[in-house]
């Protein structure tokens, strides 16, 4: 009895490990937010929670330590379906909403900024400073491949659930990484093993190499957390926003290599031209030039 009560607490406690998906990017449970020795010595500073009702998650934040009263030390992305972004503007989503919303989407737009503007320091913290690029990499459609000015005004809460979702999960992940090199990522669910958080990781699979098959990305990810439920599997044929984000990425890659070009969505002039008008304020001329393509990066 001894024995069979030993391994379920070791599979429970298990469960609560956050797992390394790469690099910089951990994913795991939504305990893993009060593992205060784990965020401090891995260097998190960004967190992406999959699948969380933004009403539970923002007053949780209230009452974990490590987030309560640092505002400036963190910022909270939020992948949500069912948020009602008008309820911020009427006054119902609550205070604790309100403040987690306001302060979050004011500090992504700091951080969009400095990533625009590509050569000065992140003001908000010591910690948050952005490597000044040389002239080949000043092209930031080379890092990613959505629409940066509504990023910009979106808001911390991401609530379209296409395949979009998956675009900008990836490059609001290669924003921040550009931002800051040094901190890391944590994807968290209620529970690190349903399906949900599973599709956003192997779009961050598929993102780093695209000729990786759904159900092989998925197989990774099973290696790294066996906690999760075999079942979930269907994944590689049940996921339409999935399969249509895998298929844009195969698109983007196939045209490349037709062009011979190795990952800009747009020329540096067009760029230049979005990126003045969205730090000014204004609204970005339409882009007239596109060459659309997909750069390869080893997945560690």
């Amino acid at each position: 009895m001894m024995i069979d009560n030993s391994y379920y607490l070791a599979h429970s406690l298990e469960q609560l490990k956050p797992q390394r998906l790469s690099g910089n990017i951990f994913f795991g449970p939504l305990n893993t937010l009060t593992q205060r020795q784990f965020i401090e010595s891995e260097n998190i500073k960004l967190f992406i929670g999959v699948g969380l009702s933004t009403r539970r998650l923002a007053p949780i934040l209230n009452e974990i330590p490590s987030f309560a009263g640092k505002l400036n030390d963190y910022l909270v992305l939020n992948f949500d379906s069912e948020f009602d972004a008008a309820s911020i503007i009427s006054g119902s989503a609550g205070s604790a909403v309100e403040e987690y919303h306001s302060h979050n989407s004011t500090f992504l737009k700091l951080i969009i900024e400095n990533f625009l503007k590509g050569n000065e320091e992140f003001s908000v913290q010591e910690g948050y400073r952005c490597l000044t690029p040389t002239p080949e990499t000043l092209d930031f459609a080379q890092i990613i491949d959505g629409d940066v000015e509504a990023y910009y005004n979106g808001g911390n809460v991401y609530s379209d659930p296409s395949s979009s979702k998956f675009v900008a999960f990836n490059d609001f992940i290669a924003i921040f990484k550009r931002v800051n090199p040094t901190a890391k990522v944590l994807v968290f669910s209620q529970n690190g093993n349903d399906l949900e958080l599973v599709t956003f990781l192997v779009s961050a699979v598929l993102k780093e190499k695209p000729s990786v098959k759904v159900r092989e990305a998925y197989q990774f990810i099973k290696s790294i957390r066996p906690t999760i439920n075999d079942s979930l599997g269907k994944v590689s044929h049940g996921c339409s926003a999935l399969s249509e984000f895998h298929q844009l990425l195969l698109a983007k890659e196939q045209l490349a290599a037709q062009q011979g070009y190795t990952g800009c969505n747009q020329t540096p002039q067009v760029l230049r031209k979005r990126n003045n008008s969205i730090l000014q304020g204004g609204t970005p001329e339409p882009a007239d030039e596109q060459v659309i393509g997909s750069k390869r990066i080893r997945f560690d």
